[in-house]
């Protein structure tokens, strides 16, 4: 398993750009297709997708949980994340959505494949594979990197008058990561849950290299009915913790937390409902998610805008140079502390030391 996890590494978006298996058609050959043309067509592509294997588990509306897994083409991952969510007890329960940057004949296959439970698949209509080398891809103008300010307005590259906060300017790889992400959910909450008018089920997010322990949904389960006696207040679970050592995983295998959320601690195996969302949505008009390719940066200042008097209309001053700390205070988060429900293969370690 480890060989093939070191093997499956991210190739390089300029070998991913075979768009044979899009379904764009036109009947003059020379009729050039327009960008707007493209997305439009992707999100009919979305909307018309078949929801597979409803014969077997019947419709959707009262599904108890919907898995959206963030997919781009690291198919031996996606395969472990495949079987271990075939392994999950209440599966047959949940409806997985699979949203894709890239339209790859491997990835594809494998999840439709799947017969344990219901499937739904939808693609970011921005993605690089068909806009390579304009907005939202990269552009042979943008400005390198590292290359800094001066040097850019010297050079006059198409973005030199817009780094980041650090003096670096964008990478389209990396930005779509985050583009990615919240195009994915604005499509589950405002999409799918009203095209199927779904019976507000919990949101858990994954990524195609996480790996679902058989009894998360189950454990997912108990933390939701019991949250009234809990932590009535805590809108956002998170199964997943990056441990940094093992030495108490023992002891701490049962317990269960209420933390502030921190971005870069609670952001594996997040679940939450619509309404946390719309609460997170309303703040989306100070949003700069142009530069740094974390969606969890801006969630993480989202929920201080949106949850914390104390910052209340100030806490904009904070963004350019750091989170308004005591808005992370307002939104606690679930997490059990050593024993990881869902978490990242890693190909250093054996996949058997976490189970």
């Amino acid at each position: 398993m480890e060989e093939d996890l070191a093997n499956d590494n991210m190739t390089d978006y300029g070998s991913e750009q075979d768009i044979s298996l899009w379904p764009f058609h036109s009947s003059n050959a020379n009729l050039t297709i327009s960008g707007q043309d493209i997305v439009s067509s992707v999100n009919f592509l979305n909307e018309n997708f078949e929801l597979l294997n409803l014969a077997k588990f019947g419709p959707i509306e009262n599904v108890k949980f919907v898995i959206v897994i963030q997919v781009h083409n690291r198919p031996t991952y996606l395969g472990y994340l495949i079987e271990s969510l075939r392994a999950t007890r209440g599966i047959e329960d949940a409806l997985l959505v699979f949203s894709h940057d890239i339209n790859v004949a491997p990835v594809n296959e494998m999840i439709r494949n799947i017969t344990f439970a219901r499937v739904l698949q939808i693609y970011y209509p921005y993605n690089m594979q068909l806009f390579p080398h304009v907005f939202p891809g990269q552009d042979p103008k943008d400005c390198p990197e590292r290359v800094g300010k001066k040097a850019a307005a010297k050079m006059r590259c198409k973005n030199f008058e817009n780094p980041d906060k650090y003096g670096n300017y964008r990478v389209a790889k990396l930005t779509q990561i985050k583009h990615h992400w919240w195009w994915k959910m604005n499509y589950v909450f405002d999409g799918i849950y009203d095209r199927y008018d779904l019976s507000d089920p919990w949101v858990l997010l994954l990524e195609e290299d996480h790996y679902l322990a058989p009894d998360a949904l189950h454990v997912l389960d108990i933390i939701i009915q019991n949250r009234k006696t809990y932590c009535e207040k805590c809108e956002i679970i998170s199964l997943g913790f990056y441990l940094k050592t093992f030495t108490s995983y023992g002891a701490n295998i049962a317990k269960l937390g209420a933390h502030p959320w921190y971005s870069s601690k609670h952001n594996m195996g997040m679940a939450f409902r619509r309404q946390t969302w719309m609460k997170v949505k309303n703040c989306s008009e100070v949003s700069s998610i142009g530069f740094d390719q974390f969606a969890c940066y801006s969630l993480e200042f989202y929920v201080g805008l949106r949850f914390d008097w104390v910052c209340d209309q100030k806490a904009w001053k904070y963004f350019s140079s750091f989170f308004c700390f005591p808005c992370r205070q307002l939104l606690s988060l679930w997490y059990f502390a050593s024993h990881i429900q869902s978490h990242q293969i890693m190909p250093e370690f054996d996949i058997n030391f976490y189970i």
